[in-house]
């Protein structure tokens, strides 16, 4: 990874400090359209997650957008809407977890004593290898 890169993703700009990380090979997702539940489920660190997610409303309806001093009401165009998700990991005592999944999926999941941050590689990475790495997401 690049420095930019390394920045980007792990808050760092020289390799010998990336902190660990497991890279997930199989992520599945599941969505209940008449509900709006949807579940992730994946494997890392020799453990199993299974995170029951509901949508978030983090924008409000009411939001007023200001493009060249005129007010227009509701959301520009390019804002996604629903693509957040808050919820809990069902296999580890229904601890919290919040996701976006709007261009590339991103998260945290809280542990009481640490947390794990999810987070896409960068796209010059994945096209480096599309094949291998077009599924995958570390933590």
């Amino acid at each position: 990874m690049s420095i930019s890169e390394l920045q980007q993703t792990f808050g760092v700009s020289k390799h010998e400090h990336v902190p660990d990380y497991h890279l997930l090979d199989f992520f599945k997702r599941i969505e209940n359209k008449n509900n709006n539940l949807r579940h992730l489920h994946f494997k890392a660190f020799n453990s199993s997650y299974l995170i029951q997610l509901i949508p978030n409303k983090l924008i409000s309806p009411h939001m007023i957008s200001v493009f060249d001093s005129k007010q227009q009401y509701g959301f520009p165009s390019h804002i996604k809407t629903n693509c957040h998700f808050h919820g809990i990991v069902l296999t580890h005592g229904n601890i919290k977890a919040a996701i976006s999944d709007c261009n590339r999926l991103m998260g945290i999941i809280i542990h009481e004593e640490n947390f794990l941050v999810l987070q896409t590689l960068p796209e010059r990475v994945k096209r480096k290898n599309e094949k291998e790495a077009r599924k995958k997401i570390f933590l």
